[in-house]
This record gives structure tokens, sequence and C-alpha cells, in this order.
């Protein structure tokens, strides 16, 4: 009977611990979104298509979302056009990889590497992407996360962007 009674108990601990556990755990991941219009800053180096560098370009602009309000986002994204691959009929696809900071309302900021292929079709470009929060300032200082993003940027260099994934802090 006393072996009985210790199992029971013991049972109970564990499964109150897993609860706990997860309480915590759910507790800090938080769903992450944001949009973000910009401008292009700089589209990179003069003849960078073809070098193994890549083509550094940069732009920058407002970001609304979850958990920073109405903000601001400077990106760099490098794109390696020579390791790239015909897309249809008249497209072009290229791996990529870049960094965004992202400044909140309360001037907290929040940096994220990204990485996925761009994608160019006419005057148009795309960056589809998996984004790794790496951390930030104030209340950003710990972060991290992961979720997807999508950029693109139009013949005049205007920019268009999206988020949407987790955030741990």
């Amino acid at each position: 009977m006393k072996s009985v009674i210790s199992l029971v108990i013991f049972l109970c601990l564990v499964i109150s611990m897993c609860f706990i556990a997860d309480t915590v755990y759910a507790g800090s991941i938080k769903e992450f979104r944001i949009f973000a219009s910009g401008q292009m800053t700089d589209s990179g180096a003069s003849d960078c298509e073809s070098s193994n560098d890549g083509c550094t370009v940069t732009n920058e602009g407002i970001a609304r979302g979850t958990h920073i309000g109405k903000g601001t986002f400077a990106q760099t994204v490098t794109i390696f056009w020579k390791s790239g691959w015909q897309a249809g009929s008249d497209g072009f696809c290229a791996p990529a990889h870049g960094y965004i900071v992202i400044t909140a309302a309360d001037k907290s900021t929040m940096t994220a590497e990204r990485a996925g292929t761009v994608c160019k079709v006419r005057d148009n470009v795309a960056f589809n992407a998996t984004y790794f929060i790496t951390g930030g300032t104030k209340r950003f200082a710990n972060a991290s996360g992961t979720g997807i993003s999508a950029c693109s940027v139009d013949k005049d260099g205007k920019v268009l962007g999206f988020a949407n994934g987790s955030l741990i802090k």
C-alpha cells in the first residue's frame, strides 16, 4: 500500500512539473508580426552581379507590428546573382542573406538575420526568407525567435515587407 501511495505522489509531482514547465515556456513565446514600407537606399556596387561577393543592397523605412508599435527598420541584403538560376522566361533567382534592425516606438531595437531567395522578374524584385531574431537592446536584449518574411522592391525602389513568426523574450 505504501508503494502505491508513493507512486501516486511521484506521478502527481511529475505531472505538476510538466504543467509548470509548459506554462513558463508557452508564456514566453509570443506571436510576432510586422508590416513595413520604405525605400531602397543603395542598390549595390556597379557590376556586382558578376562578383563572387554578390550585391549588397540597403533599404529603410517605417515598420508597424506586434510588440514594436510604430517604428522604423533598416536592412542590408547581399544577393549572390552569380550563383543564381533562370526562373521562367522573365525571371532569375539567387540565394541571399541579410540583416535587419527594427527600432520600436519606445526606441528598443530588435536584430534579425535573414536567409532566403531573391527573385527578379522584369523590374521587380522579391526576397522570401526565413528570419532568426538574434537579440537587440532594452526590452529585446535577450530576444530570439524565428519566422518567415517577404519583401518586394518595385522599379522605383519602393519597398514593401511583411514578417510573421515567433518572438521569445
